[in-house]
């Protein structure tokens, strides 16, 4: 794959991602979206979006990336 491939892939916004999945955010402000975790149970939020680096953390797995990496462990791809 070519790097302006890889490069436009990793543009398009992991909210939107996300929305289409059907995996809705608990809280979102112009800055960031926070959710509950898309592949576990948890009680409290500790997943989070960073909206305007497009890059995503979930803090209880310590875990994230680009939309790439989240496309990846979602899918269940190495």
């Amino acid at each position: 794959m070519k790097e302006e491939d890889l490069s436009r892939i990793k543009r398009y916004p992991i909210v939107e991602y996300l929305e289409r999945k059907g995996i809705k955010p608990v809280r979102r402000i112009p800055a960031y979206a926070l959710y509950h975790s898309p592949l576990r149970e948890d009680t409290h939020p500790s997943f989070k979006v960073d909206t305007e680096k497009n890059l995503w953390i979930d803090y209880a797995e310590g875990r994230g990336g680009s939309i790439i990496d989240l496309c990846m462990w979602l899918e269940g791809c190495t």
